[in-house]
């Protein structure tokens, strides 16, 4: 699938379904990007790399939600591998800030912040998890409570 064609795909399902939501948000998601940068957009990425496609695609997909009245969120993992590139994400998106442990060091918070970004924190992954019991639930939830304070100035 070319460049244009995963594009049209993707214009044509997001037409689809985005109107059948009355949320102002749509999760773009933009992570489990593995293959970015290989196969066939090695040579896209030659000389801008791998962090400037992933950021094209998302203001692409901004634009693209745009047309239906729609914000994006997306999950900020993996554009903080990418600190240079975070000004450039669009101020209107909001972060989905996560980690897999509810001790996880949320040390993008400040680079996101900083950025003038918008951040939500996961935090239902882990309640939800089975191997996650009640007290790592409340430690998670108390840390992002903490967080929310600190970054609201109070």
């Amino acid at each position: 699938m070319s460049h244009s064609e995963y594009r049209a795909l993707l214009e044509r399902m997001y037409a689809e379904f985005v109107p059948l939501f009355s949320s102002q948000w749509v999760n773009v998601t933009c992570d489990e990007t593995y293959d970015l940068g290989k196969g066939k957009t090695r040579e896209r990425v030659a000389g801008t790399g791998v962090g400037q496609l992933y950021l094209e695609h998302l203001h692409w997909l901004r634009d693209l939600c745009a047309r239906y009245g729609k914000r994006i969120m997306f999950w900020g993992d993996i554009i903080k591998k990418y600190p240079d590139l975070i000004e450039a994400v669009p101020k209107d998106a909001v972060v989905l800030n996560w980690g897999y442990e509810p001790d996880t060091d949320y040390d993008s918070t400040a680079l996101f912040r900083e950025a003038g970004l918008t951040l939500c924190y996961e935090a239902v992954w882990l309640a939800c998890n089975k191997r996650s019991n009640l007290d790592e639930i409340l430690t998670m939830f108390r840390r992002l409570a903490a967080e929310a304070r600190a970054a609201a100035g109070g």
